[in-house]
């Protein structure tokens, strides 16, 4: 009788529990009487939606991007950015108040380590070309490429983040193109960084999941319990390291090569930016004094210019080699000489310099008076006296693994280094007018221009050659590069990860 009475106040709590379940889930069913919202864009073009209380601000941005016939970033209530997993009621929203709308735009993403570009159209979907194997073919998870709002790549995939917060792969199954295992917590990320051959996704309670090979970032089992309150991902060709919202980092991965930081941890902290070279990590500290780690031959090593390290505002790095640029306009280098390291031979002409732009060898850098200074391995772009003449009122420079592209005040484009990188427009350089920005692969560039047409050039197989997807490509207003990491060479022999073959 007991045992009887046992179960039967086992099952009255059961079903208690459930009625109460079916009760709160129709509390948060019901949504009441619908409202009314505005969505506004800056232009002044807006629309009226009708709307439930319960629907997501995802939602009303979908409806709102169909019918104002633009794609949608984000929306704004009273100048505050309203989170798109929320629903109206979450977020505050009321009947008749007016949404300011951030318009998107299309946009290019590549690095200058993969082998394929991405496109990310106005309305979110995706556009892919180049290596089929390395994330140039995204046909397969075509259909679930839908309101994507950032893309990252490896040498051989790509992840792209959703606004829902979650995420979709494609490309070289062990360089991070499959993501199954770790799919379920890939929820509520904010944030996705690759090293050539895996990926780190910071979520919204500051965690971190990794994902891809193993030895080069994709297992941070190590230092699991650390990746907490994290601000942001850095990456090397086969580490990462996480800076923490106190200044703090974080490293794992290749331990040559920036995944083991333990002889500069005590040094490692007020850290506000982090810079990396293929195989070395260097950090600016909020001093504007910088420390770097990783292999010491490949820029791990700043110890014969750390008294010239002062007063630092930006670092670039080619593979092998970091160039530091200074508030008053000078250039300090250090790493392997030939691939940069070794400013001397120009250092005179290194003054009032603004920006450092590098391939994987060399490094250019643009002067306040519009023209570029070069150094580094000659035939990868470290020797610009052929074109010096027309390298004048420069206002961008990008750099592929083994040359250069300047874009000019005029919109025209100049290019030198290895043919083979995009060092030769010639074909194309008729179109290469009105041209407003400039991104690179690992081997070829993508120039856009002031109408949103998309001119490609140089190694076909990097995805020089777009002809098949242009009618995809227009109205695209941006690009968005992984500047400041170039890796040359077979890197993954080096590492001796699993080559890319079809259908990885």
């Amino acid at each position: 009788m007991a045992a009887m009475n046992a179960r039967q106040l086992a099952h009255a709590q059961a079903q208690a529990q459930a009625q109460a379940h079916a009760q709160l889930v129709a509390q948060q069913q019901y949504a009441g009487p619908p409202i009314y919202l505005t969505v506004s864009l800056m232009s002044g073009q807006q629309q009226g939606i009708r709307c439930e209380i319960s629907w997501t601000v995802n939602e009303v941005r979908r409806r709102a991007q169909q019918k104002l016939k633009t794609g949608l970033q984000t929306l704004f209530s009273k100048d505050r950015e309203l989170c798109g997993r929320m629903t109206l009621r979450e977020a505050g929203v009321q009947d008749k108040d007016v949404l300011q709308a951030m318009a998107r735009s299309a946009q290019i993403y590549a690095s200058r380590w993969s082998k394929a570009f991405a496109v990310r159209k106005a309305d979110g979907s995706v556009v892919t070309w180049g290596d089929s194997d390395c994330g140039g073919d995204s046909s397969h998870v075509q259909e679930q490429l839908t309101d994507v709002t950032q893309i990252a790549t490896t040498e051989g995939a790509f992840a792209a983040l959703t606004a829902d917060e979650s995420v979709v792969c494609w490309g070289h199954r062990q360089w991070g193109g499959d993501c199954q295992q770790v799919q379920k917590y890939l929820q509520n990320v904010k944030q996705i960084k690759g090293t050539n051959f895996a990926f780190a996704a910071v979520r919204s309670d500051a965690s971190v999941l990794t994902w891809g090979f193993g030895l080069c970032g994709g297992d941070s089992t190590s230092v699991h319990n650390s990746l907490r309150n994290v601000n942001s991902l850095h990456a090397t060709a086969g580490a990462f390291a996480a800076l923490r919202r106190d200044g703090t980092v974080v490293c794992w991965g290749h331990r040559r090569h920036g995944g083991d930081c333990k002889a500069v941890q005590g040094y490692l902290c007020k850290v506000d930016r982090i810079r990396a070279s293929e195989a070395a990590f260097a950090a600016i500290r909020s001093d504007n004094t910088v420390i770097a780690w990783g292999d010491p031959d490949l820029g791990g090593d700043c110890s014969r210019v750390s008294e010239q390290l002062r007063d630092v505002v930006e670092i670039a790095a080619t593979s092998r080699a970091f160039a530091a640029r200074k508030r008053d306009g000078s250039v300090v280098t250090w790493g392997f000489e030939q691939y940069g390291g070794d400013s001397s031979s120009v250092q005179s002409k290194l003054k009032g310099i603004q920006y450092i732009a590098s391939t994987g060898t060399s490094f250019a850098a643009k002067r306040s008076d519009g023209r570029v200074v070069t150094w580094g391995f000659s035939e990868y772009g470290g020797n610009s006296q052929a074109i010096e003449a027309k390298l004048v009122q420069v206002s961008q420079i990008e750099g592929s693994t083994g040359a250069f592209a300047a874009l000019r005040l005029d919109g025209t484009v100049v290019c030198w280094g290895d043919p083979l990188c995009g060092g030769d427009c010639s074909q194309v350089q008729n179109q290469l007018v009105e041209v407003t920005s400039i991104t690179a692969s690992y081997g070829a560039f993508a120039a856009i221009k002031a109408n949103g047409q998309v001119i490609t050039w140089g190694g076909d197989h990097f995805g020089g050659d777009s002809s098949h997807v242009k009618d995809h490509l227009l109205d695209v207003n941006s690009v968005k590069g992984e500047p400041g990491k170039n890796y040359g060479g077979d890197i993954a022999a080096r590492y001796e990860v699993p080559r890319a073959h079809p259908g990885q």
